[in-house]
């Protein structure tokens, strides 16, 4: 029996994410914030009583997860008791980064919504969710939006029962077709169904000429691997951020350029043999959206630019320049369009992505950047700012920081990045020594962090 009050069809891009997780081929989606302390957790439940009012999502579940046709549900009521853990466990923050990672929700549980919070070591605040509901974008919010609230101590009074109820005209959070234009045309559904099951010289494939450049027998997909992901974390302050940033701009490109640069870079460097890589960048849909009250909205919102990018073994910035054009020219309302091909699938994504096990990966490497997140009226604890001066702000903000699961149809190479707007970023890069090879990735973060620390320091 479903506690939930009201569900819609869930969309193309949450279909897409339940079947992942269905499967088990991917887990949660993770953004923590390093904080001065850990509010109370009286303070903390009715600070989320709040937050979960004023966003839909949070109260989202999945309903027919099994079935070709599921839902999203939303909850009328929830026991927040549910969803905090307190945990003091002493490992690394990269090791508990992948241990985050791995949390799996139930979509059979209708009693609890699709998220966490996790207090570690009374200095982290995890918020860990599923990325059917959520995206990286979201996560952020939540952040930001919690430690806002918790420091304003007159909303944050301790509540009676942790079991609260909320508001039940609130519909769910609408899926992202119902707020950009993702149907592709004719011309581009061609094109792509070419390229995936048309011969080599079919008429509409423009990328299948570069996409020879790659070798995709690199890594392929397997499915034992999920759990067996590793961490590196590059922390970059205020002050080495601003230089990265201020090296971008005086070069007339972007952070995301540059960090896909020094990743194709160090990838060049592990794998000579090949003359490109398949390139995945996640884009932040809100901006396309026809609403402008979803600029702050939690939701699945998500799209992607795609493309190969050449191997090169040296670092120039004219590559840099390049990819930033390039990304900026794709960073439009049709990189939905590969969102809108998912219908063609007519329902049977769950068989579609069976059937890319053992086969070559669809991406090689990705950045996702969310950006930086603006804690306005939060004072910033950068490690480098001896001001001690809080402005009557209780609980301070050090470093935030996102990442991803390794995932089975994934990227094997990632880099994950986060920061505080003026302050600190924070970047991780995620992979798993049974796809990419042992020793590896290693070799490809310590080139990463070599190239970054070159231009902050400079």
């Amino acid at each position: 029996m479903t506690a939930a009050i009201r569900s819609r069809p869930a969309g193309l891009l949450e279909k897409y994410m339940i079947a992942r997780a269905q499967l088990d081929y991917y887990r949660s989606v993770v953004v923590w914030t390093e904080v001065s302390a850990i509010p109370p957790l009286p303070v903390l439940h009715a600070g989320l009583a709040k937050l979960i009012s004023q966003h839909a999502a949070l109260r989202s579940i999945v309903i027919d997860a099994e079935n070709r046709s599921p839902k999203i549900g939303i909850l009328d009521e929830i026991s927040l008791d549910r969803l905090v853990e307190v945990d003091d466990d002493d490992v690394s923050l990269e090791d508990y980064l992948v241990r985050a990672t791995n949390v799996k929700f139930d979509y059979a549980d209708h009693l609890v919504p699709l998220w966490k919070v996790k207090l570690w070591r009374s200095q982290y605040v995890f918020f860990i969710c599923d990325h059917a509901p959520f995206d990286g974008t979201s996560a952020a919010i939540f952040q930001r939006d919690l430690l806002k609230i918790v420091n304003n101590h007159g909303t944050t009074d301790a509540i009676a029962n942790l079991r609260v109820l909320f508001d039940r005209s609130v519909p769910p959070a609408p899926e992202i077709e119902q707020l950009v234009k993702i149907s592709p045309p004719v011309s581009y559904v061609l094109s792509v169904l070419g390229s995936e099951f048309g011969p080599s010289f079919w008429p509409f494939t423009s990328w299948q000429s570069s996409a020879k450049a790659r070798d995709p027998l690199i890594w392929r997909n397997y499915v034992d691997v999920i759990a067996n992901q590793s961490c590196k974390i590059l922390n970059f302050s205020s002050q080495q951020a601003g230089m990265l940033l201020r090296a971008c701009r005086d070069h007339g490109t972007t952070l995301t350029a540059l960090l896909n640069t020094v990743l194709v870079v160090a990838a060049s460097k592990a794998y000579p043999s090949t003359g490109g890589f398949d390139t995945s960048i996640p884009i932040n849909a809100r901006r396309f959206c026809l609403h402008d009250d979803y600029k702050n909205a939690m939701g699945a919102y998500v799209f992607q630019y795609k493309e190969i990018t050449p191997a090169v073994t040296d670092f120039r910035w004219t590559d840099v320049t390049r990819f930033g054009h390039a990304l900026k020219a794709g960073t439009t309302y049709k990189a939905g369009w590969i969102l809108g091909m998912l219908k063609y699938l007519f329902g049977n994504i769950s068989e579609w992505m069976e059937g890319k096990i053992g086969k070559e990966r669809d991406n090689d490497v990705e950045v996702s950047n969310i950006g930086t997140v603006d804690f306005s009226g939060i004072t910033y604890d950068d490690d480098d700012d001896d001001d001690d001066d809080d402005d009557g702000v209780e609980f301070k903000v050090k470093k935030i920081g996102f990442t991803q699961p390794h995932g089975i149809l994934n990227p094997p190479l990632k880099l994950n990045v986060a920061g505080l707007l003026g302050g600190a970023v924070t970047i991780v890069f995620g992979y798993s020594d049974e796809i990419v090879g042992h020793g590896k990735g290693e070799l490809i973060f310590n080139e990463i962090k070599h190239l970054l620390e070159q231009v902050s320091d400079a």
